[in-house]
């Protein structure tokens, strides 16, 4: 699933294409997830 994630404090773009979890929410442009962290195994 992609979401625009929103603050970006806690990933950076050599996060990109990795398993994230975040809260998602539904706005007109699409799916925005919110205090988004990395998920570890």
């Amino acid at each position: 699933m992609f979401a625009k994630i929103t603050p970006l404090d806690r990933l950076s773009k050599d996060d990109e294409g990795k398993r994230a979890s975040a809260f998602l929410s539904f706005s007109y442009d699409g799916l925005i997830g919110w205090d988004s962290r990395l998920v570890r195994r």
